[in-house]
C-alpha cells in the first residue's frame, strides 16, 4: 500500500503509536524507489514508533544498506533514537549484522550506530569485530572503528596495540596533539581518532 508523501509528512508530527497496522504501512514505504519517500518514512517512524519497538528498529536498520548516503545517515539517527531499553539489543544485533557487509559505507554506518548505543548493549563480539575493522582497507571505516572502540572499550589496554600504527603515523607527520595539516583529510581523521583512543 502506497502512502501519499503529504500523509507521511503529516505523520512526522503525529503522536507516538503502538498501532501495528499504521507502523507496518509506514515501514513498507522504506523500500520505495523514491529517495524522498524513504526519507519521509524514516522521519515518520522516528516520530511514530514508541521506544524499543524491536521489529520497527530492525526494518529501519535495513536502510543502513541504502545506496544513498543521506538515507543511511537518517537511518543511523532513527535506529539510535528508537533504541531505548528493550530496543538496545535489537539495534545492537542489527548493527552487528551490518558490520559484516562487503560495502564499506554500510560498515561505517553500522559503526556509527554501535558507538551511540549504551555500552551495556554491546557485547565482546562487537568489540572483536570493531578491532578488526580498525585495520579495514577503507579509511572511513577505520576512522569510525577507532571512534567506536574508544566508546565500547575505553579502558582496554589492548586498544594500544590496535591503534599504535595510526598514532605513530600521526606522530611522524604532526605533533603529539594533532596531525600535520598537510595530511589528507581522511588520514587526518583516522589519526585524530587513534589519538583520542590513546588519550581516553
Amino acid at each position: 500500500e502506497v502512502v501519499a508523501p503529504q500523509v507521511l509528512g503529516a505523520l512526522s508530527y503525529a503522536q507516538p503509536t503502538t498501532d501495528t497496522a499504521i507502523l507496518r504501512t509506514v515501514c513498507m514505504q522504506l523500500a520505495h524507489r523514491r529517495l524522498d519517500i524513504r526519507l519521509q518514512a524514516l522521519r515518520a517512524l522516528g516520530q511514530l514508533a514508541s521506544d524499543g519497538v524491536g521489529w520497527v528498529i530492525d526494518k529501519v536498520a535495513n536502510l543502513l544498506e541504502d545506496v544513498q548516503e543521506v538515507v543511511r545517515d537518517a537511518a543511523v539517527k532513527i535506529v539510535v533514537r528508537m533504541a531505548n531499553g528493550e530496543g538496545d539489543s535489537v539495534a545492537y544485533i542489527a548493527a552487528l549484522r551490518h558490520l559484516k557487509s562487503r560495502r564499506p559505507e554500510v560498515r561505517a554506518a553500522a559503526l556509527r550506530v554501535l558507538r551511540q548505543l549504551p555500552a551495556r548493549a554491546c557485547g565482546m563480539e562487537a568489540i572483536s569485530i570493531v578491532k578488526d575493522l580498525a585495520a579495514d582497507s577503507d579509511a572511513q571505516v577505520r576512522c569510525d572503528a577507532l571512534k567506536a572502540l574508544a566508546v565500547l572499550a575505553p579502558q582496554g589496554r589492548e586498544n594500544l596495540g590496535i591503534v599504535a600504527t595510526s598514532a605513530e603515523h600521526a606522530a611522524a607527520f604532526g605533533s603529539t596533539l594533532a596531525p600535520a595539516p598537510r595530511l589528507r583529510p581522511m588520514r587526518k581523521a583516522v589519526s585524530l581518532a587513534a589519538m583520542s583512543v590513546l588519550s581516553g
